[in-house]
């Protein structure tokens, strides 16, 4: 197995990966390297990134269903991720989801290394370690932003509609909407 380091990329690395794989396939990006599926594409420029990301963006166009709005509002705040390395809004980790490996082992999120127990202790049931002290405290972390801080679409598309629900974060134009005062005015029918 040869174990050196993966050639870098040309430029438009991104747009490409995304016209090779339907955007139901991308996982994330992250600075440095875009996740398609569970194949990096490597590169060390975030500016590229960024500027690939754009484009995309620009490709998509308007958002024509609400998973298009998701979908769109994920990119938006990507971009944001991208510029700060913090989350963009409170994660709802802990709060909607929960990862659980192949053993049963439960931790916060996919980034979040913390196990909080295991479902083969507590005969498969997920209550007893979804109401723990403990996961009660770590999840205040994550609301905290004490966390790894990612902007993967396994955490952010619930953290995106629950914070859209509670009136915290995601502005009409951040998904993807303009605001009806900004829609262009149609000049009214013919006489």
């Amino acid at each position: 197995m040869d174990a050196s380091p993966p050639p870098s990329d040309p430029p438009g690395i991104f747009a490409r990966a995304t016209d090779e794989h339907p955007l139901d396939r991308l996982t994330y990006l992250l600075p440095g390297v875009s996740f398609v599926g569970w194949q990096p594409f490597h590169t060390e420029d975030p500016v590229l990134v960024r500027q690939e990301l754009t484009a995309y963006r620009k490709l998509r166009g308007r958002a024509h269903s609400p998973k298009q709005v998701l979908e769109n509002a994920y990119l938006s705040y990507l971009d944001e991720f991208l510029q700060t390395g913090r989350t963009p809004m409170p994660c709802h980790a802990l709060r909607a989801s929960c990862f659980i490996d192949p053993w049963g082992v439960v931790y916060p999120c996919i980034t979040y290394s913390k196990p909080l127990g295991s479902l083969r202790d507590t005969g498969m049931r997920l209550d007893p370690i979804w109401n723990a002290f403990e996961t009660a405290r770590v999840q205040r972390e994550i609301w905290d932003g004490q966390c790894p801080q990612c902007w993967t679409a396994c955490e952010a598309y619930q953290s995106i509609l629950g914070n859209v629900l509670a009136g915290r974060s995601a502005s009409p134009r951040a998904i993807g909407l303009t605001p009806p005062h900004e829609q262009p005015i149609s000049p009214g029918p013919a006489r």
